[in-house]
């Protein structure tokens, strides 16, 4: 195997992205973590043993960068302008969608999930995996993120007199309310 091909992906077949892309179950995960390593060999439970792999956190996460990059493809984005657009570095984006669990950051995940409209199918996820999210630093709800979204369009200025202004937008209109 060449340098180059060593990190490309192996094609799914028709038959098999759903599997990659659908959130499991717990059951499930159980069963498909317990046939690949009677597959891989004991050589793969020490390997992943030794680097703290967990092959079910692994299948938990899968389905969340199977949509991501579906996502982003669809948009006809490469990692590069989808990084350039958050103003994170590429790499972030490489372990989210690569699933590199020990090194994905929540925060760069929610921005990455939220940016590509993937918000509503995330808390799904999260409730169907929510000790795994939990552990990832994903606590926050889905109404949390939309309500954090409305906060955004207003700001707050310190007025002449001590208060505080607030700046509305509404119809149109841009207007200054004293608090």
């Amino acid at each position: 195997m060449t340098k180059e091909n060593r990190h490309k992906k192996m094609p799914l077949t028709k038959k098999h992205q759903p599997f990659r892309r659908r959130i499991l179950t717990d059951d499930e995960i159980k069963a498909f973590a317990g046939h690949m390593r009677k597959f891989m060999g004991p050589t793969f439970a020490a390997l992943s043993d030794k680097y703290a792999i967990s092959l079910e956190d692994t299948l938990r996460f899968q389905p969340v960068a199977a949509r991501l990059a579906g996502a982003r493809t669809a948009r006809g984005m490469t990692l590069k302008e989808a990084a350039a657009s958050l103003k994170v570095p590429k790499y972030q984006l490489d372990y989210i969608e690569n699933v590199s669990i020990r090194n994905i950051s929540s925060k760069i995940a929610s921005r990455y999930i939220e940016f590509l409209g993937l918000t509503r199918w995330f808390g799904k996820w999260k409730k169907a995996n929510a000790e795994f999210a939990q552990r990832m630093g994903f606590t926050e709800n889905v109404t949390d993120v939309q309500k954090e979204k409305k906060k955004r369009g207003r700001a707050h200025y310190p007025s002449a007199e001590g208060g505080r202004l607030r700046l509305r937008k509404g119809k149109g209109k841009i207007s200054l309310n004293r608090r």
